[in-house]
């Protein structure tokens, strides 16, 4: 009878086991779904069986994703949880970032740097601070700093380029939009910068990296990237005939 017990116990554990890294996978899994309201709820579960989960409130706050202070709330408790928390200090600037308070994302993206000088994200997301503080200079030191430790990081040229644009330095901004599409040629922003670039420039060019980028969100199944895309060829290349085709596509994919 006692042994029957203790196994009894063992299965009872081993079930509540599978069950906390069930809530918490499952969470992750709706979240890569786009289906945050299940992940909430189901990283809510998780906490409410472990709760001084870290990884679920980080994971959590990244579900709340247009509530900002509920997803600040949820970085804040991963941080307290565990200080060291890297990517939530770094994800808690970005929201920040987002919440227009410029002053706060980079006081937690400089925690996030204290803790891994190495954390190339968290460079990236003080360069976007500092850009709307309009510091170009330090803005592009941030995102060199970045490339620095990982020269690969095609989102950290693009940033960088548009800090060039903005400081007026357009040889720069080109070298940089051109970088990120030969580390991702599959970039489709990086194409829509230098149809921007290109079409103020009234260079006929611009209409082929726009449709380019098109093509590539296509690819992606993105509808509503592809129909930004269209309108930005309406207004920055209204003359050209590969918006039709641009638009006829979309039509055939059947999206």
């Amino acid at each position: 009878m006692k042994k029957n017990i203790y196994v009894l116990l063992f299965v009872l554990f081993m079930i509540s086991c599978n069950t906390n890294v069930d809530y918490l996978t499952q969470g992750i899994a709706y979240a890569e779904d786009r289906d945050f309201d299940k992940a909430i709820k189901s990283f809510q579960k998780e906490i409410k069986i472990n709760p001084d989960n870290a990884v679920a409130y980080y994971n959590m706050g990244g579900a709340f994703v247009l509530n900002f202070d509920k997803s600040i709330e949820c970085y804040q408790k991963a941080v307290a949880i565990d200080p060291d928390y890297v990517e939530a200090y770094s994800r808690m600037g970005m929201v920040y970032n987002l919440k227009g308070d410029f002053y706060k994302a980079i006081e937690c993206l400089q925690k996030a740097i204290a803790i891994n000088p190495y954390f190339e994200d968290a460079y990236l997301g003080m360069g976007f601070a500092y850009s709307n503080r309009g510091n170009y200079d330090r803005e592009i030191e941030c995102y060199e700093k970045a490339i620095a430790i990982n020269p690969d990081f095609e989102v950290a040229y693009l940033s960088m380029g548009l800090a060039y644009s903005n400081r007026g330095n357009y040889d720069r901004e080109i070298e940089c939009y051109e970088k990120a599409i030969a580390i991702n040629p599959d970039y489709a922003e990086a194409y829509t910068s230098i149809g921007v670039f290109y079409s103020t420039r009234v260079d006929k060019s611009a209409a082929d990296y726009f449709y380019q980028a098109g093509l590539i969100y296509l690819k992606q199944n993105d509808k509503q990237a592809i129909i930004q895309q269209i309108n930005f060829m309406k207004v920055f290349v209204p003359d050209s005939p590969l918006t039709q085709k641009l638009t006829e596509k979309l039509y055939e994919s059947n999206l």
